[in-house]
C-alpha cells in the first residue's frame, strides 16, 4: 500500500511538470514594451513649423528718408530803373524765406546798407536811388531810400554790386553784379574774380531806355539782362 502510494504521487506530480513545462516555453507576448516608439507626424510637422522664422524681407513697409528742410533764400538784383524815379530791386529767387538786412548795394565808390527786411520766394525790396520813391510795383513788399549815397543811374553807363557783407574788395561776398553802358568800373573787377561776371562784359544799352530787367537771376553776365523801353 505504502509503494502504491508513493508511485501515484510521483506520476501525480510528474504530471504537473509536464503541465507547467509548455507554459514557460513559450514566448514574450504583445503585451510587453519592447516595440520602438512611434512619434506622431503631426507632432513631428508642429515642431518644424514653430521653429522656422517667418520671412521678413517681403513683409517689412519700405524705409523712407524723412522730408527735406525748406530751400534757403538767394537774393540777386532783378532791375536797375533809370529816369525819374531811379531804383535798384533786390528779389529773393530762391527757395525759402529770409532776411535781406545786412546786404549791401554798392555802385563807385558809394554804398548803402540795407535795412531788415523779410522776404519770401519771389518778393521784391526796392531801394530808391534819389530823394523820390519809386512806386510800389508788383512783388514789391516793401521801398526804402537810399538818399544820395550811390550816386545817380544813367543809362549812358553804370554798374550795380550786391554784397551780403561791407567787404566790398573780397571776392567772395559779392553775390551778383551787373555792368551797362561801358566797363571796368570800380566793383567789375571783384566780380570778375568771383566768377559772377565776365571780363569785359557789358549791357548795350539805348539812350532812351528807362532801365534794365533781368531774365534769370543771378544773372552771371550781360546776356541775362535787357533793356527796357519806355513807351
Amino acid at each position: 500500500m505504502v509503494v502504491w502510494r508513493i508511485a501515484a504521487l510521483v506520476t501525480v506530480l510528474a504530471a504537473c511538470a509536464g503541465t507547467a513545462a509548455p507554459e514557460a516555453d513559450q514566448g514574450p507576448t504583445t503585451s510587453l514594451t519592447t516595440l520602438p516608439t512611434v512619434v506622431p507626424e503631426t507632432s513631428t510637422t508642429s515642431t518644424t513649423m514653430s521653429a522656422t522664422p517667418a520671412p521678413t524681407s517681403s513683409t517689412s513697409p519700405p524705409t523712407t528718408s524723412p522730408p527735406e528742410e525748406g530751400g534757403r533764400p538767394v537774393f540777386a538784383l532783378t532791375r536797375i530803373g533809370f529816369g525819374l524815379t531811379p531804383q535798384v530791386v533786390v528779389t529773393n529767387v530762391g527757395a525759402g524765406p529770409g532776411n535781406i538786412g545786412g546786404y549791401w548795394l554798392s555802385k563807385g565808390t558809394g554804398s548803402f546798407e540795407i535795412p531788415r527786411t523779410p522776404l519770401a520766394p519771389g518778393e521784391s525790396i526796392a531801394v530808391g536811388v534819389g530823394e523820390v520813391l519809386p512806386d510800389v510795383a508788383v512783388g514789391v513788399v516793401a521801398v526804402v531810400s537810399s538818399g544820395l549815397r550811390l550816386g545817380d543811374l544813367e543809362p549812358a553807363g553804370g554798374e550795380m554790386a550786391l554784397y551780403r557783407t561791407g567787404s566790398f574788395d573780397v571776392a567772395s561776398e559779392i553775390v551778383d553784379y551787373v555792368e551797362w553802358g561801358s566797363s571796368g568800373h570800380n566793383r567789375s573787377e571783384v566780380a570778375v574774380k568771383a566768377g559772377i561776371w565776365p571780363q569785359g562784359g557789358v549791357v548795350r544799352v539805348r539812350p532812351l531806355a528807362i532801365g534794365l530787367l533781368a531774365t534769370s537771376a543771378p544773372a552771371g553776365g550781360p546776356d541775362a539782362w535787357l533793356a527796357e523801353i519806355g513807351g
